[in-house]
């Protein structure tokens, strides 16, 4: 199937666009009338220079670092993982939802099977830890 999409692809590409009514469909023609036209989307993504570090935060580590460390095992590398299966994607999560979630989990508020693991990973995060995580999350 994807292999005739994207003959179909090639050859709206290269076609002139000329039609003649007396020619039966096409392969092309049955693929268009089937799928329909595919489009390509370009998101532009803006890239700010790095972050300095904040020494005063994780012990020295970047924040990047303290998730990679001490969140991927569960959540994934960029966040795309369901903890454990059970809870949410927390790329997914705006910075507010994610630090709303944090501080819950650090003062025993929030949370529910996972509750009490989480607890051990954010009781010592301060809440100034606790927002640049919120910060970096949803960029992962």
């Amino acid at each position: 199937m994807l292999k005739t999409l994207l003959v179909a692809v090639f050859l709206v590409g290269c076609s002139n666009g000329e039609s003649k009514t007396d020619e039966k469909p096409t392969e092309q023609a049955k693929v268009e009338k089937s799928y329909g036209v595919v489009k390509k989307e370009v998101t532009k993504v803006e890239v700010s220079a790095p972050k300095e570090i904040d020494k005063t935060l994780f012990g020295g580590q970047s924040s990047l670092d303290y998730f990679d460390e001490r969140c991927a095992s569960c959540h994934g590398r960029y966040g795309e993982q369901k903890a454990l299966s059970a809870s949410k994607v927390i790329n997914a999560c705006s910075s507010e939802e994610i630090e709303k979630s944090l501080t819950g989990y650090r003062n025993g508020t929030h949370g529910g099977n996972l509750k009490d693991t989480m607890a051990v990973y954010v009781q010592s995060l301060s809440d100034d830890e606790i927002k640049e995580l919120a910060r970096l999350i949803p960029t992962l």
